[in-house]
């Protein structure tokens, strides 16, 4: 309703996204909760559209509300040219997909159906449709909660999606958000699912299984330095090493803009040490 009031405080989280109370109907939070995975299955494009808008107008809200402070506006690079489109990040909207952070259930549902359809039809689908999505997907959204679906199908297909990747890499943000929603998959995420109270199991038990996807384990840091360790079975030793000089531009990129170090930052130290974590060549081999 237009109007909303933040002076009527009410203990549930929804009031914060623009919804309304007691969507108890959508706990505990799975893909399997709405009628969205199906809907992704018969009418993909209709159905993404209205994740699309009914996820930006959740997490503008949002970012109004008293927990506001917890989103920041970020500009997020979307292709080679350095073209741009803002979306709001915080660890609570990245992991909204994940549901190790308190966000509305009906939000997270919602999430977590679209990371189960993009990871199958990253698996299965031709590689140029599905990179079509990831970019859409980017592309449309003022949050970063669908950009970390994005992340997470980059992971489990890394062969596939690298000109996805290397579109995800020239964010530094993203970085310190997946790296974190990887501690919070390898500590909590198990744990949380299994306390969840489901009388049926049905729900549970399908996030449960989401916690034994091997990509869980890994983040968009980790998968920088993979990119030029490893290469997939079939592929070129040109296609690997195509790969590393895509990445080491980036990484020189980002050392060209860190301060001389008598003036670095806490912060600037860290993002250093970061980078040499993921540089090969830093590494003693």
């Amino acid at each position: 309703k237009d109007g909303h009031s933040y002076s009527d405080y009410r203990n549930d989280i929804e009031q914060y996204f623009d919804l309304t109370g007691g969507h108890l109907e959508y706990y505990p939070a799975s893909a399997f909760q709405t009628p969205i995975g199906t809907l992704l299955q018969t009418a993909p494009q209709e159905t993404v559209d209205f994740i699309l808008t009914f996820t930006n107008r959740s997490i503008e809200y949002f970012s109004k509300s008293e927990l506001g402070n917890e989103a920041e506006e970020i500009d997020v690079i979307v292709d080679d040219s350095g073209a741009t489109v803002k979306q709001y990040i915080g660890h609570r909207i990245w992991n909204t997909y994940r549901g190790t952070q308190v966000v509305p259930p009906l939000l997270e549902s919602i999430h977590m159906a679209l990371e189960n359809w993009l990871l199958r039809i990253a698996k299965t689908w031709d590689q140029e449709i599905v990179e079509k999505w990831c970019l859409y997907l980017i592309n449309n959204s003022r949050s970063a909660s669908t950009t970390a679906v994005v992340v997470s199908a980059v992971l489990a297909e890394p062969s596939k999606l690298f000109n996805i990747a290397k579109i995800l890499f020239l964010n530094k943000d993203f970085f310190f958000f997946d790296s974190a929603r990887m501690q919070l998959d390898m500590t909590h995420a198990k744990f949380s699912y299994s306390m969840v109270h489901d009388p049926v199991g049905i729900f549970r038990d399908e996030r449960m299984q989401t916690c034994e996807d091997k990509h869980r384990n890994h983040s968009l840091e980790n998968q920088v330095l993979n990119y030029q360790l490893f290469a997939t079975e079939g592929e070129g030793e040109d296609v690997a090493k195509g790969r590393q000089e895509v990445i080491w531009k980036i990484l020189d990129e980002y050392y060209a803009k860190l301060p001389d170090k008598s003036k670095e930052t806490d912060s600037d130290k860290t993002w250093r040490l970061c980078l040499a974590r993921m540089d090969r060549r830093k590494m003693k081999i």
